[in-house]
């Protein structure tokens, strides 16, 4: 699914906008496209993901990235 307006993402390899999500099914994690801000471009586990801070959702304070121990695809 191409999304029509990037969503921005914290990552284990930094900071991303989502540009594509690919939904493979009940027994699989989402797949998260993410161009990051260096110009790389990786896919990660819905799991290896996490929301930007938003303070007028009540998003704040937020852990910025997974663990260093998760694993892209």
């Amino acid at each position: 699914l191409e999304l029509r307006q990037p969503i921005p993402l914290y990552t284990s390899k930094g900071h991303g906008f989502a540009y594509f999500v690919t939904d493979l099914g009940l027994d699989h994690d989402l797949i998260w496209t993410v161009f990051l801000d260096d110009g790389e471009i990786w896919q990660f586990r819905n799991k290896d993901v996490r929301a930007v801070e938003n303070y007028t959702h009540g998003r704040q304070n937020l852990h910025k990235m997974p663990s260093a121990t998760s694993k892209e695809i």
